[in-house]
């Protein structure tokens, strides 16, 4: 007799499990790179001279 599977899956293989994978990392580098970007963006703009103006104007808000 012959084993029956649900729903017609079967156990994914080593190919999706990895690419899984790569995708996660590329994922977890791009947000470490864009939280470092963001920092710096905010420690030059602490460092000019219209720190306060700079500021608003990086994070969108208005006075």
């Amino acid at each position: 007799m012959k084993k029956r599977r649900g729903a017609g899956r079967g156990k994914p293989g080593t190919g999706p499990k990895l690419l899984l994978a790569i995708v996660t990392c590329v994922n977890l580098i791009l947000t470490l790179l864009l939280a470092v970007m963001r920092r710096q963006d905010t420690l030059r703009a602490i460092q000019g001279e219209d720190r306060l103006k700079l500021l608003l104007e990086r994070t969108g808000k208005k006075e």
